[in-house]
């Protein structure tokens, strides 16, 4: 995790932690920001996760989720009149 957070140019003291989302091990109200990247498509309880992640958030924190797209998926039906190159931007 040191070397994870030394390449992606991490502040000094910067901690990075693998942990239960569903039981973060935090004190309520311990961050301004968390990051759930690709997190809640690996779950049971989804629900549960962000409920346990919005604990940790300060008032008018901000929680930072992303789950992966699969945009072939969602515009199957579409591909009939839109090329692919205009699908993916």
């Amino acid at each position: 995790m040191r070397a994870a957070a030394e390449e992606c140019g991490a502040a000094p003291g910067a901690a990075f932690l693998v942990a239960n989302a569903e039981d973060p091990p935090f004190e309520a109200e311990t961050f301004d920001v968390v990051f759930a990247l690709n997190v809640l498509d690996s779950t049971a309880l989804p629900r549960r996760v962000l409920e346990s992640l919005q604990r940790c958030l300060r008032v008018g924190g901000l929680l930072v989720v992303t789950t992966p797209f699969d945009y072939s998926t969602m515009y199957s039906a579409r591909k009939d009149w839109i090329s692919e190159q205009e699908l993916m931007g």
